[in-house]
């Protein structure tokens, strides 16, 4: 009769009961270490027969020595593999077969695979559904938040003015720009990002570079871009926290920033962003701060939406461009002087100088000699 691990834990008073509380506590110690051994090795041990196993002889009862225990227990892991080594050793001896299973393996990998990729898929479009219901919702929020304020006689755009106005005396953010409806800010220095977690022995100090926030003054949605000396990853992570595309993971503190965001207190939600950037959490980073720092490459180029006005590239002016004069301008300017006084042969000189046509002196010619010039300057 098979005993399994399974039906001693049902009922391991009744197991061994014929014997006295001290033989009792020792087979229930040794039943414990027995399925530790299990759980470390990664040893399915469900269908193992105990008492074949561990069993001293005698009715129920099992060796209770760690040294033993072990002895036995590896003896049968090795017995076991032997034997699954040995049944695939004859499979091996049928080619067919084996190349059988290996094709059958692989489908079912292929569709599991595929499968798998379809539900994150699934998940991720699921996420961009609510993020974008949740920024409409709190956009909408924004707005009433904005109405709000004027029906209480507060002015909307002088309460802003005294949230950044505080922001940039504390020396959170600096160097405030404006461009297209978004206000631009940057960290006065490099985003420096220490990390210690003694039990899992890990301790990083990572340097991002120079950060600065994009903030939309209609809606204050927020983003966070790269400004100097970035980094980034394989995935264009710059920041633990920071998606790719410059959305901010805001952790726990998401509700409160939203209810600062409706209620216009931008100075809070901008203090609460410098706290997250120079600090790590663990708990729901983007990307690990591990993995972003052995990723580490400088910052390759960056999305338009997510360059800093500082940084986009101005059109080149061209030099000494050409001016474009009608010919009635140009012969206006233009002396012609008569060579050898010949007065049926004449020369036009031009230097260009300042878009100007510099003049030749001489004295101008009548009227009789212009047509010419300028029947002659027409044919050409």
């Amino acid at each position: 009769m098979t005993t399994t691990i399974t039906q001693i834990d049902k009922s391991r008073e009744a197991f061994f009961s014929a014997f006295n509380e001290e033989q009792k506590t020792n087979y229930n110690h040794a039943l414990d270490y027995i399925k530790q051994l299990a759980s470390l090795s990664g040893t399915n041990i469900i269908a193992w027969n105990i008492l074949e196993v561990f069993g001293t002889g005698e009715d129920n009862a099992i060796l209770t020595d760690k040294s033993q225990i072990n002895k036995k227990f590896f003896e049968k892991v090795n017995s076991i593999r032997s034997r699954k080594s040995t049944k695939i050793a004859e499979l091996n001896k049928i080619p067919e077969l084996v190349k059988a299973l290996d094709n059958q393996i692989e489908r079912v990998l292929k569709e599991k695979k595929r499968s798998y990729q379809g539900k994150i898929n699934s998940c991720l479009d699921e996420v961009k559904r609510l993020h974008t219901k949740m920024e409409s919702n709190l956009q909408q929020a924004t707005k009433f938040g904005i109405e709000l304020s004027r029906m209480n006689g507060d002015d909307p755009s002088g309460l802003l003015k005294e949230e950044i106005a505080e922001t940039l005396s504390q020396g959170y953010w600096i160097n405030p720009v404006v461009e297209d409806n978004h206000l631009y800010l940057n960290t006065k220095s490099n985003v420096v990002i220490s990390y210690i977690n003694k039990q899992a022995k890990v301790d990083v100090e990572l340097d991002v570079g120079q950060l600065a926030v994009k903030i939309n003054l209609d809606t204050f949605e927020m983003w966070v871009i790269p400004y100097k000396k970035n980094i980034s990853s394989q995935s264009r992570f710059f920041h633990p926290h920071v998606n790719a595309n410059g959305s901010i993971c805001w952790g726990d503190a998401l509700s409160q920033v939203s209810q600062w965001r409706t209620e216009l207190k931008l100075g809070s939600m901008l203090r609460m962003l410098y706290s997250l950037l120079y600090n790590y959490n663990s708990s729901n980073p983007y990307i690990d701060i591990v993995r972003l720092k052995n990723e580490n490459k400088n910052y390759g180029r960056v999305a338009l939406h997510l360059m800093h006005p500082d940084k986009k590239r101005k059109p080149k002016p061209k030099s000494n461009p050409k001016p474009t004069r009608s010919l009635s301008e140009c012969l206006a300017e233009v002396r012609i002087a008569n060579s050898n006084n010949n007065n049926d042969t004449f020369t036009v000189v031009s230097t260009q100088s300042s878009s100007n046509y510099e003049a030749v002196p001489s004295e101008l010619p009548d009227r009789q000699v212009m047509d010419g010039v300028i029947e002659e300057i027409s044919n050409d």
